[in-house]
């Protein structure tokens, strides 16, 4: 149960209760933004990259080389936007890693730290993370916000 002074939210309580929204979806907006990528928004990202041995590997890369390689082999670009300090985001790192392997055919998984590159988020006007966006031959195609689990997010994986 939670405990606090008046007056004073105690953050503890703070983070379960987002840690709870966040696991029922309700952490962020469903009506947020879809905004495409352009030529002059860049930024460094993490490839999270399945092997056959099952393993991820943790690759940097660069937003827009990513983007055009989806682009090229005609998969879907899946962008987790997020922090090191946002509980459900830390949550969410081992379902991203299960999409990267499990939907590796389908599609290439990165991960964004909006406070490392706030151009990036600002660009697709993250206003809640974790949020996850899909790209589609160079274009938004959706996502979710908040915790997710990896089959959630690979059933949202919009059809090519």
């Amino acid at each position: 149960m939670c405990h606090s002074n008046p007056g004073r939210i105690d953050q503890t309580c703070m983070a379960a209760v987002l840690a709870m929204l966040a696991l029922t979806g309700g952490v962020g907006c469903a009506d947020r933004p879809t905004v495409d990528p352009v030529p002059g928004i860049n930024g460094s990202a993490v490839r999270l990259a399945a092997d056959d041995s099952s393993t991820v590997r943790h690759e940097n890369v660069d937003f827009n080389e990513a983007l055009s390689d989806a682009t090229a082999s005609g998969k879907t670009l899946i962008v987790d936007f997020g922090a090191t300090w946002c509980v459900p985001c830390r949550m969410l790192k081992p379902e991203m890693e299960k999409v990267s392997q499990r939907a590796q055919e389908e599609a290439i998984v990165l991960t964004v730290d909006v406070d490392a590159e706030p151009g990036l988020a600002a660009h697709f006007q993250v206003g809640a993370i974790p949020d996850i966006r899909f790209f589609r031959m160079g274009k938004a195609a959706g996502g979710v916000v908040g915790f997710h689990t990896a089959d959630e997010i690979i059933s949202n994986i919009p059809s090519p």
